[in-house]
Formats: C-alpha cells, sequence, structure tokens
C-alpha cells in the first residue's frame, strides 16, 4: 500500500531517541534497495558488527542478522513485526533464518512478540549481551582492536 502522496517508497534511515538508527522498509523499490544493503553486509569482505542498546524490530533485526557479530544491553528486545502490519518478513526473513534456525525464526515471524536479549543470544541473533551500555562500548572497543590487527584475507574468507 504506497505512503499518502508518494508514488515510491523511500528509505527513512535517521537516529532515533535514545536508539542507534530506525529503519524503515516497505515493498516496491525500496524491497529491492533494501535486499541490496543486506546482501552488501552479507558479502562485505571485512567483519561488520552491530552495537545494541535499545528495542530493535523488523528490517533492523534483519541488519542484525546480517552482521557478522553483534553486541546488546540487557535491555536490547527484538521483534519481527511484519505480519502484525500486514506484511511479511520476506525482505529479512532469509537473513534471520539462517542466523537463528528456522525453528526461531519461525516463531518470531508468527506471533510478533519481543523477545528479550537472553531469548536472542541463546538463539545467535546476539553474540553477545552486556549488563551496561560502558561495559559493552568496551568489548566494542577491545574486538575493534582485535579485528585491526587481523589479516584481512582471513577474515574476508569468514
Amino acid at each position: 500500500m504506497p505512503l499518502p502522496g508518494k508514488s515510491r517508497y523511500v528509505m527513512d534511515a535517521r537516529p532515533a531517541p535514545r536508539a542507534g538508527v530506525t529503519l524503515f522498509c516497505a515493498r516496491g523499490e525500496l524491497t529491492r534497495r533494501c535486499v541490496r544493503v543486506v546482501l552488501a553486509m552479507i558479502r562485505a569482505p571485512k567483519c561488520l558488527g552491530t552495537r545494541l542498546h535499545g528495542k530493535v524490530a523488523g528490517g533492523g533485526v534483519g541488519l542484525v542478522a546480517a552482521s557478522y557479530f553483534s553486541m546488546a544491553v540487557g535491555a536490547a528486545s527484538a521483534m519481527l513485526s511484519e505480519l502484525a502490519v500486514g506484511i511479511g518478513p520476506f525482505v529479512v526473513g532469509p537473513a534471520i533464518e539462517r542466523k537463528i534456525g528456522l525453528a526461531a525464526f519461525s516463531a518470531m515471524a508468527v506471533d510478533a512478540d519481543w523477545r528479550d536479549a537472553a531469548w536472542c543470544e541463546r538463539h545467535g541473533l546476539y553474540s553477545r549481551v552486556y549488563n551496561d551500555p560502558s561495559e559493552m562500548d568496551d568489548a566494542v572497543g577491545a574486538l575493534a582492536a582485535t579485528l585491526a590487527k587481523s589479516n584481512p584475507d582471513a577474515m574476508a574468507r569468514l
């Protein structure tokens, strides 16, 4: 369903209050663009990571799944909201299913409930969960330093 007054959908990625980035993803030309973003993340020759300090829903879950490593605070819950708004998670679904498996993906997609950070870590969506943002920031810095010293050819083959 087109946005009022719009012939094409647009991607709206902007800072959200107390969160990282808000991503709106819908059908049409934007779907192809979203697919390209997720595929580019998966195929990138460098390890792309995500840092989560708030809730993530819909297409944002797909971006987390497409990243190689994700770090989150305990308050960073996740939800696939597409069915609740009348569409399916067809754009980001393959990346999420690859990351967490068919059973966990199906559960997320069908009931559109929030999953806490512990659930996300148990099922592999989040690599690590931290108690507070400063602890996570220290871990992100340490991981970035480690990756900066790593062999680029080896990282590209991961």
